[in-house]
């Protein structure tokens, strides 16, 4: 019987870079190795228009650091991506072939709707979307990926540029002493609006930022489901803003790169959820580089 190849899925993100590597066996695919490198592409690109010199070589360290821990699990096929911040950085067609040269590692700079056919596929390996409507929310650095689905089929899916980095960048260039609190539920609000033509009952929340919310849960309920309701989601939120940027490392136990980022996360998610209707919101903890994994799964079982 011939061995089962192991696979990874690179997600060069605007807040963080990530590899995952699964095991394909008869059963499916059995994750065996993740890794994460707090590169923030976004604070360059959202800055300045393009990757500076000094992040390329963040980006390049980790993706040498990605190569030599798919060679230490004899990965035998792998996809790299890279989404928002990447798309938007005028240099970005020297940026993939210097990698290229430095790594060896050939990276999609993929388009918005790719990026959301990757989550939605992420998604129905760990949930039934069959029945009803639900909201899939993906919130990067970059972008803010919406895909409404109703009995398992496609309503209308879209990508904005309403990421945290952005926001946080956004925040900078204003020079207010405004608080993000005090303006950003609007701007997300007024950008999203025409969307939701439609009500979705049910919300499902991707990527990292969502993942953290799932681990917070304790904070705000005794219910051990991955979900939150909506009333849990603005407790959340209301817990993640009595707290300053030391508190929230401390009292969550956050990396210093996910601190930030988590205001304007919960403060969109919120927002999200009152303008789709949601009043749960599920959190599967998946998202790209989970449906990059599963499509490379296909692909080899056909070979």
């Amino acid at each position: 019987m011939p061995s089962m190849p192991y696979l990874a899925a690179i997600d060069i993100g605007s807040n963080a870079m990530r590899l995952a590597i699964a095991h394909q066996t008869s059963e499916g695919l059995h994750m065996s190795f993740r890794s994460r490198e707090a590169v923030r592409l976004g604070q360059s690109v959202f800055q300045g228009g393009e990757i500076d010199p000094e992040t390329y070589e963040k980006l390049a360290g980790a993706m040498m650091k990605f190569r030599n821990q798919m060679e230490n699990h004899n990965v035998e096929k792998f996809r790299a991506i890279a989404t928002s911040a990447m798309r938007n950085a005028r240099n970005k067609e020297e940026i993939v072939e210097k990698l290229k040269v430095a790594t060896g590692i050939s990276v999609e700079v993929i388009s918005g709707d790719e990026e959301s056919q990757l989550v939605k596929l992420a998604v129905e390996q760990k949930m039934d979307l069959s029945q009803g409507r639900f909201l899939l929310i993906d919130i990067g650095g970059g972008s803010i990926e919406l895909i409404g689905l109703a009995n398992g089929s496609l309503l209308k899916k879209q990508s904005f540029p309403l990421g945290t980095v952005r926001a946080l960048q956004l925040m900078k260039k204003q020079k207010s002493h405004k608080k993000l609190r005090d303006w950003y539920p609007q701007y997300v609000r007024d950008t999203l609006k025409d969307f939701f033509q439609d009500d979705f009952p049910k919300a499902v929340g991707l990527g990292g930022n969502m993942e953290r919310f799932a681990k917070l849960k304790s904070f705000v309920s005794e219910d051990g489901g991955e979900w939150l309701s909506l009333h849990e989601m603005e407790g959340l939120l209301d817990l993640i803003l009595s707290l300053n940027y030391e508190e929230r490392i401390s009292h969550f136990a956050l990396r210093p790169d996910r601190s930030d980022v988590i205001v304007p996360a919960a403060l969109a998610t919120v927002e999200i959820m009152h303008l789709a209707k949601s009043q749960v919101i599920y959190l599967p903890e998946v998202g790209i580089k989970e449906g990059i994994l599963y499509e490379l799964s296909k692909s080899s079982k056909s070979c």
